[in-house]
């Protein structure tokens, strides 16, 4: 049962989510986590329990009991987590949810793909797509005709030489250069400009 799972015909006739997992390099890897939680499960589990007890008195090879965790336990998990760790606001199970949703938006991965990972069968999931300290960075760099952050082997393409008040693309770092963000500008006429400079923190 689930939000969009809720039971009857409608229910019925929808695919079971089913998501995949793949081995990666780094410690976090789902795969490797996984065998290391059923290594540590007793070889006989209630059919359909993926979440068991812990118990009290566990050894170095058997951590868990054979009685499945409780619902209430289970979904106060994260937030129980979040506290512990010093968090402040509301999370919840959701809550990873949510956050897999955003990181995958940030990293530009296609809607349809995402929706496949979090399960979502209606565009609820661009609620997820957060704006980001450094995507609005990136934009003020691109605005500004200088190079994104990272990109240090990619350069904004100038506009072609004929236009007036074209502006190309400033390699320079110099924070020094009060109007830095006119380099490489060229202007016909006379031209009025007022630049207040706001130092923003790298990161």
């Amino acid at each position: 049962m689930s939000k969009s799972r809720s039971g009857g015909l409608d229910s019925f006739r929808r695919p079971l989510k089913v998501t995949q997992a793949f081995a990666t390099e780094n410690k976090r890897c789902p795969v490797r986590l996984y065998e290391l939680y059923s290594s540590l499960c007793p070889a006989e589990r209630p059919q359909g329990a993926m979440y068991l007890r812990p118990l009290a008195k566990y050894t170095t090879d058997r951590w868990f009991s054979a009685a499945p965790l409780g619902v209430h336990t289970l979904g106060s998990v994260v937030g129980n987590l979040c506290r512990s760790a010093g968090f402040t606001g509301y999370f919840s199970n959701h809550s990873l949810r949510a956050t897999a949703a955003t990181r995958l938006f940030s990293a530009n991965v296609d809607e349809q793909l995402i929706k496949l990972k979090t399960g979502h069968s209606s565009d609820a999931v661009r609620a997820y797509k957060r704006v980001s300290e450094k995507q609005l960075s990136v934009m003020t760099d691109i605005i500004s005709c200088k190079m994104a952050k990272g990109n240090d082997d990619r350069h904004v393409s100038p506009p072609p030489s004929s236009s007036s008040g074209a502006c190309s693309s400033a390699t320079s770092d110099d924070a020094s250069a009060a109007a830095g963000v006119f380099a490489y500008c060229s202007f016909s006429g006379a031209v009025n400009v007022t630049v207040n400079m706001v130092k923003r923190d790298e990161k």
